[in-house]
């Protein structure tokens, strides 16, 4: 992730509304819990919702905590995952190399999902890495601007996988434009 994001630590998040707060607590209750939760049903963390509210930042915090009792997370947006799987679709041991570092990472960090595209294909590869990690008990930690039920809408079979695994750790954004961070002051 490289040094822009070492500073997204807890301490660096400062509420700037009821929702930023809560959905910071529910991040820090998750980094808090993790071992405890780690391999349960309901081990990960989704935060959803409105563009510029501190998602990304949120997990960040999530990440560099987890990495800092060294528990390994492994980021990826979105639209860079999807098209590492899809650049190797017609190379079988390649394809099932990059399959199985998304699969078999510790915790699989996936930021922005569905923010680039949504494809058939790009749900067929989405599939294969949620499928994978749901059954093995994998942790996540998702980042979207879509709720719970877009997901869903989008493909029942991915959306339901993640309501379950985030069940207890999730937070959705629902305030619009005044929940944007970057447009506080402005609007």
């Amino acid at each position: 992730m490289g040094d822009a994001f070492s500073d997204k630590v807890f301490d660096n998040f400062k509420p700037w509304n009821r929702e930023a707060a809560m959905a910071r607590a529910t991040a820090m209750r998750y980094a808090i819990e993790f071992d405890t939760i780690e391999h349960s049903d309901a081990n990960s963390l989704a935060l959803l919702g409105t563009v510029g509210a501190g998602k990304t930042m949120l997990g960040c915090c999530v990440l560099n905590e987890l990495l800092s009792r060294n528990i390994g997370v492994r980021y990826t947006k979105y639209g860079e995952m999807m098209q590492k799987l899809k650049q190797n679709a017609m190379d079988e041991e390649a394809y099932n190399r990059h399959l199985g570092n998304y699969v078999n990472a510790r915790v699989l960090f996936i930021d922005d999902m569905f923010k680039d595209s949504r494809t058939q294909a790009d749900l067929n590869h989405l599939y294969k890495v949620i499928d994978g990690r749901y059954f093995a008990r994998r942790p996540m930690i998702i980042t979207s601007e879509m709720t719970i039920d877009q997901l869903a809408d989008i493909d029942l079979a991915i959306g339901s996988r993640i309501a379950e695994r985030c069940s207890n750790y999730a937070f959705t954004f629902l305030s619009g434009r005044e929940g944007n961070y970057r447009l506080r002051g402005l609007i």
